[in-house]
């Protein structure tokens, strides 16, 4: 009887799960390397009705360490995820996780598989109609352009003045000098210049073999900041 009971509550939650509906865009999307593009239904953004379910497919990326970037200034009034695996349009796979969050963004790792992925959305919180912008962009060049400015800031902060270094020893007194204050300053800006350092060659250790000779502006900005 229990195992009746069982199979019975089974059959009844499958059935009330109900399927995520599809949001095909127009243009079709594309997984190249680019700016923003506005996902759109035509020339109109897509209207979603509250409390329903919905999904948009990506395609995959063209090479591994990629991110799908969305610009997604509704996102409060949604729940949402991605993930590379849908069956039926109702069971879905493993979320995943986004590397950076924000009110009005997401970023999600993705890299070149078979099945693309899948842009959940549920839990609407009325109707909307739906903005959205994408991205595709390689990891490195995503990480380096949103650290940029904060990586040539620390540096210009961390700049050591050498004039009093440089003049030891060339008959200059020092005797004012306060050497555990100059030395704790010192290991201050080491250590901020070190965090930049190991930022950076984590960045370098997921750069394409295409953009080592080449002159990328990202990439150029990088090798003038890591020299």
């Amino acid at each position: 009887m229990k195992l009746r009971h069982g199979y019975l509550l089974a059959l009844l939650s499958l059935l009330g799960c109900s399927s995520y509906k599809q949001l095909q865009p127009k243009p079709i999307l594309s997984p190249s390397e680019s700016g923003y593009i506005e996902l759109k239904n035509g020339k109109k953004n897509f209207d979603i009705k509250k409390e329903k379910k919905y999904f948009i497919a990506f395609p995959s990326a063209q090479e591994n360490n990629f991110y799908l970037v969305l610009n997604l200034p509704q996102k409060k009034q949604f729940s949402s995820f991605l993930t590379a695996q849908l069956t039926d349009k109702k069971k879905y796979g493993e979320k995943i996780a986004e590397d950076f969050k924000a009110d009005t963004l997401s970023v999600y790792p993705i890299s070149k598989n078979t099945s693309g992925y899948f842009f959940l959305i549920d839990g609407v919180t009325a109707d909307l109609s739906l903005d959205i912008d994408y991205r595709y962009v390689p990891q490195w060049r995503y990480k380096f352009e949103t650290k940029y400015t904060s990586f040539k800031e620390t540096l210009e902060s961390n700049k050591v003045d050498r004039t009093a270094y440089k003049s030891i020893g060339g008959g200059s007194h020092l005797d004012g000098m306060n050497f555990p204050k100059e030395i704790e300053k010192v290991i201050g800006h080491t250590t901020e210049l070190d965090k930049i350092y190991k930022e950076l060659l984590a960045i370098e250790s997921i750069f394409p073999s295409s953009i080592l000779n080449s002159k990328d502006e990202a990439y150029e900005n990088y090798k003038t900041l890591k020299a």
